[in-house]
């Protein structure tokens, strides 16, 4: 997909896209609905930077999801940023996918790597919902790697003041249990 994306950054077209962008202006074009990732591919291999693209509707946002990791790079990390699906039947399941989901990309988001291009994805109505807000997300973020010591005890007062709650098996995000010296998340 690189030859298409270098193809299509090569035509005159969008090198006025590009010219307006790179000064920082507002762009108002319209574009078909099929070539929208591919554009969006295109732009975002071009410049390097982030991009947050706003859809009307969450099914839009899908499709536009699909397209992008089809067209986009390797090096282009699509993050998506969903609504909270309170209308679906198996709502428990869904709305922690959606939080996983919203929490990566915001995760994305306020990493310090500010400068690492990637594009986010997301509906009018999920940008509206309400989510943690950045103090919090630092105050409750943990990071492990290997070889790291921590008090189990302590460790896992961080997790409950978190929102973690101990279940006897783990089978969803946000739950815990412990056996002996190891702790499941």
């Amino acid at each position: 997909m690189l030859g298409l994306l270098r193809l299509i950054q090569k035509s005159k077209e969008f090198e006025g896209i590009q010219s307006v962008l790179l000064r920082n202006k507002e762009l108002d074009i319209t574009v078909i609905d099929e070539a929208k990732s591919v554009l969006l591919a295109a732009v975002h291999h071009s410049l390097g930077k982030r991009l947050l693209v706003i859809c009307p509707t969450s099914e839009e946002v899908n499709y536009l999801v699909e397209g992008l990791q089809l067209f986009a790079t390797d090096a282009c990390p699509i993050y998506l940023f969903p609504e909270n699906d309170s209308s679906s039947f198996d709502r428990a399941v869904t709305d922690l996918r959606a939080k996983q989901l919203r929490l990566k990309a915001m995760a994305a988001l306020a990493s310090f790597r500010t400068e690492e291009p990637a594009i986010y994805v997301a509906s009018i109505q999920a940008i509206l919902q309400k989510t943690i807000d950045l103090k919090s997300y630092f105050q409750h973020r943990q990071t492990i790697k290997v070889g790291h010591s921590q008090e189990i005890k302590a460790f896992i007062a961080i997790l409950i003041s978190s929102g973690y709650q101990f279940e006897t098996v783990v089978e969803t995000p946000g739950k815990l249990t412990t056996r002996g010296s190891i702790i499941d998340i």
